[in-house]
């Protein structure tokens, strides 16, 4: 089983919605373990219509993986779900929220064992992560082989980029740990008509530390979190994804 994190500090760039997307892609060719780490539970939302255990449950040792893994209704598509806030209680607590602030600190190979747990069951496990680069998401990042970056088109996003990158390799080296290798980024929601974008585009094209793969401006993943799919299973009269956005999902399947 192959493991990646989709990852970054900054919130906002696409995580969830590109994370579902590649999921989808991946099923195409193999069982995809979708893996929901952001309290927000923004991942679960957009496949799962319910539940019975969450990831939370895992980690606090209150049920296994196995137990907890939701198969969707897309052919080989599964989530790790993750139970968000109750807005309607105030005083409700988010579990995996009090297991990132109270035991991850403690725990830095539970992701990990969980992964080998399931290990013969999946050929691809996916972690959606939350914008933050704490100690739970340390103990992600050791559970994976690579991790990949998204970032939008400005100059917010290429400073986040660098503060990633910068977590990343303190991380590492601390934990005198090779993995996860770091060599891809989605440039997401790109438009080249866009000056801005252009340059942007131009600047991490001339590097040669990433391979930069581009997903360009589509409301079609809008409305695919609405009605709870992924883009690629959107209909026509649902409003598919452009072809352009299909094929960007393609060629990054394809080079994972």
């Amino acid at each position: 089983m192959y493991s990646f994190s989709i990852a970054n500090n900054k919130g906002g760039v696409g995580k969830t919605t590109l994370s579902v997307s590649i999921a989808a892609e991946l099923a195409k060719k193999g069982r995809v373990l979708l893996v929901d780490c952001d309290p927000q539970g923004n991942t679960t939302g957009s496949l799962l219509k319910s539940y019975n255990h969450e990831f939370a449950d895992v980690l606090f040792g209150k049920c296994t993986a196995e137990e907890a893994i939701m198969e969707t209704e897309f052919s080989n598509l599964y989530v790790l779900p993750t139970v968000s806030l109750d807005t309607s209680n105030p005083n409700s607590l988010n579990q995996l929220r009090l297991y990132k602030t109270t035991l991850a600190a403690n725990n830095p190979n539970a992701i990990r064992k969980m992964v080998k747990s399931i290990a013969d069951k999946f050929d691809y496990c996916i972690f959606d992560t939350c914008p933050a680069f704490d100690p739970f998401e340390e103990n992600i990042m050791a559970a994976c082989d690579e991790v990949i970056t998204v970032m939008l088109m400005d100059v917010f996003s290429v400073d986040g980029l660098t503060i990633f990158k910068e977590n990343l390799r303190d991380f590492k080296e601390r934990k005198e740990m090779e993995n996860p290798k770091f060599s891809k980024i989605i440039l997401n929601s790109c438009n080249k008509s866009i000056t801005l974008h252009k340059k942007i585009l131009e600047e991490m094209d001339a590097q040669e530390q990433f391979d930069c793969f581009v997903v360009p401006q589509d409301q079609a993943f809008k409305r695919a979190q609405s009605i709870q799919k992924p883009i690629q299973y959107l209909t026509k009269e649902e409003g598919e994804g452009k072809p352009e956005t299909l094929e960007a999902l393609s060629v990054i399947a394809n080079n994972l």
